[in-house]
């Protein structure tokens, strides 16, 4: 199978002369299409550089990323903003919803700018279904819950139908309840809808839920685990022993 995702010796150098930080250091890897993948690592380990020189926030010193074989890092900066809105869709951590504008006016916001309104009312609603939240549609953010929010944010992310879902610490805002449906929501998102989602976590219980994890240190993968056929709560077992090797700073719900 073609992989989806394709980093290739991926370089990335922050200052300049005596102070220069390297913060990915050859990193490679792949990522399939319907693959749920997690990334870990301690503070400082490159987890969100990485993130972000996918999402091609960053650009990299070295190497190349391609998606759907495009190459990324060749990318100029005029075909960057088409580029991300049609094959990337993201889920950060503090929702970053409109408070002006009702949840079905959220979701709807990135293809309605576009111009791709056609038939896009039936496609929220469609996604707002699979998630759960199709009754809330008509409410604004301030009068629904930070779960709700989320899945909101999901259903945003998912509206273009984007090649990959990119999400950045998904369920530091939450409390346990509404991390384990959002954590639900990706499953369904991932099993149902064969979204691929690549997300970044220092919480074993939300890296639990993913189909393969890789960990960082110091720039470079350190090691790679996969779920296979085994339980979740399995999986969480061997996550807790890779980050209490590693000495992280992972979290534990």
């Amino acid at each position: 199978m073609e992989a989806l995702l394709k980093l290739s010796n991926v370089e990335k150098y922050y200052g300049s002369k005596a102070f220069v930080t390297k913060a990915l250091d050859g990193v490679s890897f792949q990522v399939e299409q319907g693959e749920f993948l997690g990334i870990m690592g301690a503070s400082g380990s490159g987890k969100t550089t990485l993130l972000n020189c996918i999402a091609t926030i960053d650009t990299v010193t070295a190497g190349h990323i391609e998606l759907r074989g495009t190459d990324i890092t060749a990318l100029k900066d005029r075909d960057l903003a088409r580029f991300r809105m049609e094959n990337l869709g993201f889920v950060f951590q503090d929702f970053n919803l409109l408070d002006t504008l009702t949840i079905e006016e959220n979701i709807a916001l990135a293809p309605v700018i576009s111009g791709q309104e056609d038939g896009i009312r039936d496609r929220v609603r469609q996604v707002a279904k699979e998630l759960g939240i199709d009754d809330i549609l008509g409410k604004f953010p301030y009068e629904v819950s930070g779960g709700q929010k989320q899945r909101c944010a999901c259903a945003r992310a998912l509206i273009g139908n984007p090649a990959i879902i990119l999400a950045d610490e998904p369920t530091g805002a939450l409390d346990s309840r509404a991390a384990g449906m959002l954590l639900s929501s990706f499953t369904d998102m991932n099993r149902n809808m064969d979204a691929t989602i690549l997300m970044v976590t220092h919480d074993i219980f939300s890296a639990s839920y993913c189909s393969r994890i890789l960990f960082l240190q110091d720039g470079r993968i350190f090691n790679e685990i996969w779920r296979g056929g085994r339980s979740r709560k399995e999986f969480f077992g061997e996550i807790m022993d890779v980050v209490t090797f590693l000495g992280g700073d992972a979290d534990v719900r």
